[in-house]
């Protein structure tokens, strides 16, 4: 009985490896090999430079269980110091346009409100996505505003971070939660992101959560 009962749980961790790989397989294939890898940096980067050297305890699925819990309770903001210079190189790969659009342009519209150009810099050029637009009622210094809107970091729905989600959303709860959630809103509170993120107890050494969590809390050290 203990015989039959080792190979049925041994075929099941076998199975669930095996399909776990092949998720993993088709999320790079639509990322791409540059971009899975530059991706994959950055989550070495942020675990070696952030998670490792702010928490001294417990293995790196408990440092991002804490990690998160602070990012609950006191906002991604304050939930770890200003980090150093190398997490930045990520900004200039071609992954970081999949995730986010661009400001490419500013102008004073209609009522004095800031208008903004959101583009897509594609591997195969730029696509305009469209336009936002925000009051500039409260804001002493319109030049100041529409320089800083160039740095702004919007959610790319078009790339190929969250085309490489959609094929793989549905075989988890808090992926797929995740995936709609972004699709709705496109931005998200750390605390609301870290609600989700408790309420589903993910397991923190699995592929996917990790790079959702990195993207989500990490990219606001990214200047």
């Amino acid at each position: 009985m203990k015989k039959e009962l080792y190979f049925l749980t041994l075929i099941f961790i076998l199975a669930s490896c095996s399909t776990e790989k092949k998720l993993i397989t088709e999320f790079e294939t639509i990322l791409g090999a540059e971009n899975a890898e530059d991706l994959a940096l950055f989550i070495q980067t942020f675990e070696r430079e952030v998670l490792a050297s702010n928490y001294t305890s417990g293995n790196l699925s408990q440092k991002y269980q804490e990690f998160t819990n602070n990012c609950f309770i006191e906002g991604a903001y304050n939930a770890l110091p200003i980090q150093g210079e190398s997490l930045n190189r990520f900004r200039d790969t071609q992954m970081w346009n999949e995730i986010f659009a661009q400001i490419d342009s500013t102008w004073i519209g209609e009522y004095d409100g800031l208008n903004a150009r959101v583009i897509y810099n594609s591997e195969i050029g730029i696509q305009e996505i469209g336009t936002i637009g925000r009051s500039t009622r409260d804001i002493s210094s319109l030049d100041s505003l529409r320089t800083a809107a160039l740095q702004w970091q919007i959610w790319n729905h078009r790339g190929k971070y969250m085309k490489a989600f959609e094929k793989i959303k549905d075989k988890n709860a808090f992926i797929k939660e995740y995936y709609e959630v972004k699709t709705t809103l496109g931005e998200l509170s750390s605390h609301l992101f870290c609600d989700m993120i408790l309420r589903h107890k993910p397991d923190f050494n699995n592929y996917f959560i990790k790079r959702i969590i990195v993207i989500e809390l990490a990219r606001i050290y990214v200047n």
